[in-house]
């Protein structure tokens, strides 16, 4: 107590300090952070042929929004992100392009072995047929045997230069679905901050099958075409130093000296195998041959969309839709038929198709796609013909500078568009007779500068919001304030922000057919709007703060949707055609088609639906799932070529239309007889009223139940019995922005002594720290509101239910803990976008939730290196031992007690219900079947179906950030979740009450709890009436045992 009274004092003072500091300078010193550029700056410096260095490629994140000018202040965190990136760096460059031919360095000519732990591969029989010595990068501890994670390699540069370094790479793991990625620095240091994080992507082919040499087609047991796993393709590529965002689409050229220059790679993610080392002017690509006309008389050759050869991205798939216009088509049954478009959306994406040319001649080129990603926008798109995808490939790659960037318009059904030239003529390209390829690639390129723009102004929006909210804190909040006295050229920055924005605006609009207001610009003009009418009245901005960069509807936050709608892209291909003259390309379906189709769907809608639960058998095991479909559709296929076949189980999955169908079901007697991915708090609701099974009477039990954290247990635990197997779970870790905390030297804090120590220190910086009770204006759930009661070793129940313990010494000193958080050290008391603080970096640090982390690696690659994850900071024991409960549940799966009497067949005769649906769930929650599930799902969705399996060491086998998985582990050992009992809803309810009142309201937080605990234990007493643990006189008549994390594993460890 003697240290936190301390830190109290220190607190108190940093106020005080600010208080003197600002009041005195912020109202006499000049803050402006620089004006506007003139005109637009360059980036990149290029030989014109004679020795002299021009430029091109002309933007920078300051051309309009304005950068800093002058030394930086010592109160303020630089952004690398925008001060130190390719843009900002390249400017720099004192000399010309290369513009030779490609210099070659072999990798064990250049490999530094003494300062690596990566290894030098001599045994060509170990390089995937490379035929050279190659160098091995793992995820390993160093050592002679297993290849660690940095490369060095040492190259003896003839003339110093501007070079575009190409690397030949393979990853080193045929099994692997994660992307390698790598962190570049020369001579010493990150040359800018996109080589934080190189990535090499894989490339994948849908898997054949050996008797038709075909693409293989799933189909499910209804006989619908389902999503197939694509198959990694095991051959060397090579690849340019390029930005993992893709918002350049072209190499990031690096400046390299005389003589030796040092290159060490970094492995951050997967494994992966280095050959040879290019130092050349860029990519080679020959002209496309084109013409005005494509005479001739060859039939018209199609790739069917969903059929691509080549993919990068495992998770860019086919989809279904009932279209008569679409091929193929069913109007009955599911078949693939085009290219999810909400697969196919991120810049750097690429698809390949092959086609067979059987005269050679001119071909006019034709897509059948559909584009609404962008409202009235176009996608850009590189196209480039017979791409050399490998380093065996002995193709010419061409393109021209009308494929490059080409524009794919905004459209809302399918639409057939030839590709033309500059004037709009249908453009013809010559091909040879034979197998040629069409690549084409997702590009950012025409919208780079405008995302470095809104960077820019979003980055200066917080350093405001930042100033104003010192001055508002440190000035009498009884006073008005007039804040152009404390910043004297905020009406400039203001106007500044507004001049760029709108000139962003036109700039895009050039590309928008339409001439009104442009769907996917929507959010800027907003954003433009909202600063108008902050710059009308500047000095209400104290009382309209939120409105500048923190709430739902402020400028930052429109500006940070638009960066989303910008970069999100979203198309789709049906076909894509080479034709000629004469030659009439198939069109939309007619009216009349799509009704018959229309009609034929109606009727099949008679016969018995997949996934219903309407569609059962009873001599089948009945599992509904609380799941979209594409997870059944995995699932199913798993059961049958799996578990049915092991165990003859015949069962059917459905779809759960929602949980209220599921007691409804329950009272009409047709229960299924496993409910899957239910929420965590719902098996105990059953057990209560006696229509869930107690799973701790099944042979295997304990085994299985040993792999799940004890803590995720005890809210479907219920006198001894356990009701539930947690299939996911929720895990809560420390966020923080490594790139700041480095900086600014801070150490990541281990307990909440440290985290009330290092207030101060951020505050000082304009920064902050975010703590989850204040993610939401709605009610704080008791993973908000629980975890320093625990951690302080404070429980909210007694042994048997009864009366709250909330009035507890160990529960009031950790919910003061909590609320003095914000009352005392001043957090933040409500940041409902916690993700897009932390993105911009001026909340560096805060506690967050598994879905922080999916939409970090998810939709923020810009900052990917930047940041990482720790424990929860604790409370300190009397032992010295940090405590660091949170909660951690997500869904569930249990067995219902059903009315259905016919047993289930199986392999070793007829099975009772409840048998035969353990034997499932044995299956199902096992190690083996979670981690062949998690890979599938991720490898045909994409990272943003990471499979968090709440099985402990199914998790450690799926394929997640390594850097992150121990971390993640570590945490789940720590989950403690609070016991439901009846009328638990009322405390979940108060205890967000009480902490609303103290934080937002001023009240005191033992008052509040008397009031509280009344309403928690009358509600408390009814609902234990009303299940028959206590009479009319509120007497006990039997026992109800608090579930405990101690009394969970108790019960696991008597199992047999």
């Amino acid at each position: 107590m003697k240290r936190r009274g301390l830190t109290r004092v220190v607190a108190l003072a940093t106020v005080v300090s600010m208080m003197s500091v600002e009041l005195s300078v912020s109202a006499t010193s000049d803050i402006d952070t620089g004006t506007a550029a003139e005109g637009t700056a360059d980036t990149t410096a290029e030989s014109d042929g004679t020795g002299e260095t021009t430029s091109t490629n002309a933007e920078t994140t300051a051309t309009d929004a304005g950068t800093s000018a002058g030394k930086e202040d010592d109160s303020t965190v630089g952004n690398e992100r925008l001060e130190h990136n390719y843009a900002v760096v390249s400017k720099g460059y004192k000399y010309p392009v290369y513009t030779g031919s490609p210099i070659v360095y072999s990798a064990q000519d250049t490999f530094d072995a003494e300062t690596s732990t990566a290894l030098l591969v001599t045994d060509k029989s170990k390089t995937h047929d490379y035929g050279e010595s190659v160098v091995e990068l793992g995820l390993n501890d160093e050592g002679e045997e297993l290849p660690g994670k940095k490369a060095t390699f040492k190259l003896n540069v003839e003339k110093a230069g501007v070079y575009a370094v190409a690397f030949d790479y393979i990853t080193n793991d045929e099994d692997s679905i994660l992307v390698p990625e790598l962190s570049f620095s020369l001579n010493g240091e990150i040359p800018f901050f996109e080589c934080n994080r190189l990535i090499y992507e894989n490339c994948w082919t849908p898997e054949i099958d050996s008797d038709t040499n075909k693409p293989i087609e799933l189909k499910d047991r209804y006989g619908n075409q389902i999503v197939a796993s694509p198959v990694k393709v095991m051959k060397w590529q090579k690849k340019y130093v390029m930005d993992a965002s893709y918002r350049y689409s072209t190499p990031l050229l690096l400046q390299l000296e005389e003589g030796e220059n040092v290159i060490e790679l970094t492995l951050t993610e997967g494994s992966l195998m280095i050959g040879n080392i290019y130092l050349d002017a860029g990519p080679e690509y020959e002209e496309v041959k084109t013409s005005n006309s494509a005479e001739g008389n060859s039939d018209i050759i199609t790739a069917q969309g969903e059929d691509s050869l080549y993919k990068n991205d495992s998770s860019i798939r086919a989809t279904c839709e009932y279209d008569p216009g679409l091929s193929p088509y069913d109007a009955k049954k599911k078949v693939l038929n085009m290219i999810d478009d909400a697969s196919f959306v991120d810049a750097g994406q690429s698809l390949t198709y092959s086609f067979d040319v059987k005269e050679a001649g001119y071909y006019y080129l034709a897509f059948n796609y559909r584009q609404t990603g962008r409202i009235d926008m176009p996608v850009f798109m590189d196209i480039v013909i017979d791409k050399q995808l490998f380093i065996t490939d002995d193709q010419k790659s061409a393109t021209n500078d009308r494929l490059t960037s080409y524009p794919f318009d905004y459209v809302k059904s399918f639409k057939n568009m030839t590709v033309t030239d500059a004037d709009g003529k249908k453009m013809a390209i010559y091909f040879e007779a034979g197998t040629h390829t069409i690549t084409t690639t997702i590009s950012n390129e025409h919208i780079r500068s405008t995302l470095q723009v809104i960077d820019q102004v979003m980055s200066e929006i917080n350093d405001l919001s930042l100033e104003v909210s010192r001055v508002s804190s440190t000035t009498d909040k009884y006073r008005d304030i007039k804040i152009t006295d404390y910043v004297p050229d905020i009406e400039k920055r203001l106007a500044r922000w507004i001049d760029s924005l709108k000139k962003q605006y036109d700039e895009l609009a050039e590309y928008s057919t339409e001439d009104g207001n442009i769907g996917a610009l929507s959010a800027l003009n907003l954003a433009i709007e909202k600063l108008e009418s902050l710059a009308e009245e500047p000095n209400k901005i104290p009382y309209r703060i939120k409105e500048l960069s923190t709430s739902s509807s402020s400028a930052n936050q429109y500006l940070a949707n638009l960066i989303t709608d910008l970069t999100k892209n979203s198309i789709s291909f049906d076909r894509i055609y080479l034709y000629q003259e004469g030659k009439e390309l198939p069109g939309k379906a007619s009216i009349f088609s799509k009704i018959w189709g229309a009609i034929l769907r109606f009727l099949s809608s008679f016969d018995s639906q997949s996934y219903s639960v309407d569609n059962s058998d009873d001599s089948h095991l009945q599992v509904w799932i609380n799941r979209p479909r594409q997870y059944l559709e995995i699932i199913q296929r798993m059961i049958d070529t799996e578990f049915t076949a092991k165990t003859g189980i015949q069962v059917d999955l459905s779809i759960m239309p929602d949980a209220q169908k599921l007691i409804l079901s329950n009272a009409a007697g047709t229960s299924p007889d496993v409910a899957q991915a239910v929420d965590y708090a719902l098996p105990i609701e059953f057990a209560l009223r006696d229509a869930a099974v107690d799973l701790t009477k099944f042979d295997g039990a304990k085994e299985l139940m040993e792999l799940f954290p004890a803590g995720l247990f005890v809210p479907s635990t219920m006198n001894n019995g356990i009701y539930s197997i947690p299939e996911t779970f929720y895990f809560w870790v420390l966020f923080y922005r490594t790139d700041v905390l480095t900086k600014l030297d801070i150490e990541i804090p281990d307990t909440m002594d440290d985290v009330e120590e290092l207030l101060p220190e951020l505050k000082n910086r304009g920064l902050d720290f975010y703590y989850p009770t204040a993610g939401t204006t709605g009610q704080r759930t008791f993973a908000m509101t629980t975890p320093l009661l625990y951690q302080n070793g404070a429980s909210l129940y007694d042994t048997n239910a009864g009366d709250t313990t909330l009035d507890s010494e160990k529960a009031i000193e950790g919910l003061t803990r909590l609320t003095e958080l914000f009352t005392i050290y001043d957090l933040p008391p409500e940041i409902t976008n916690f993700y897009q603080h932390f993105r911009n970096g001026d909340i560096p640090i805060g506690v967050a939730d598994y879905f922080m982390y999916s939409q970090l690696i998810n939709a923020a690659p810009e900052i990917e290196n930047s940041w990482g994850i720790s424990l929860v900071p604790g409370l300190e024991n009397n032992e010295g031992v940090v405590q660091r409960q949170t909660a951690g549940a997500a869904q569930s799966s249990m067995i219902l007690k059903t009315k259905r009497d016919t047993k289930v067949a199986s392999n070793n005769g007829d099975m009772d219900r409840d048998e035969a649906a353990w034997e499932y769930l044995k299956w199902w929650m096992s190690t083996e079947t979670q981690v062949e599930f998690g890979i599938t799902l991720q490898t045909t969705y994409g990272q943003e179906y990471i499979w968090n399996s709440a099985n402990m060491e199914a998790f450690a086998s799926l394929p997640w950030k390594s850097r992150d998985k121990q971390t993640i582990l570590t945490q789940m050992e720590n989950i403690q979740e609070t016991p439901r009992i009846p009328g638990t809803y009322m405390l979940e309810r108060e205890l967000s009450n009480v902490y609303v009142e103290v934080v937002m309201n001023g009240g005191i937080l033992r008052t509040e709890l008397d009031g509280a605990i009344k309403r928690i234990d009358r509600e408390t007493e009814r609902k234990l009436k009303e299940f028959g643990y206590m009479n009319s006189s509120g007497e006990s008549v039997k026992d109800y045992i608090v579930p405990s994390v101690k009394n969970v594993k108790d019960i696991i460890s008597q199992l047999h």
